[in-house]
């Protein structure tokens, strides 16, 4: 799943992969940085960051439903510790 979020401009990639990293998510198997967006209409001093997040299951098939919950997990976490807001 891909994610953009907007956080502030001094918000580094490995601060988020600091916070992705704590978060347990065993389906997770993979996070890779995508871009970084400045300009309209995200506002001055706050940068859009665009990751992707892998879910994998040996066992089945997931359903968008898990991954849902999952992302939510993230972004939870990245807006209580970072103030990152998903952009929409």
């Amino acid at each position: 799943r891909d994610l953009s979020l907007i956080v502030e401009e001094e918000t580094t990639w490995s601060q988020i992969q600091e916070v992705l990293t704590s978060i347990d998510q065993p389906l997770r198997t993979d996070v890779q940085y995508v871009t970084t967006y400045r300009g309209k209409p995200i506002p001055e001093g706050r940068k859009s960051v665009t990751l992707t997040a892998v879910y994998q299951s040996t066992e089945a098939t997931l359903r968008s439903e898990q991954v849902d919950d999952q992302i939510q997990t993230i972004v939870t976490a990245l807006a209580d510790t970072l103030k990152a807001e998903v952009r929409t």
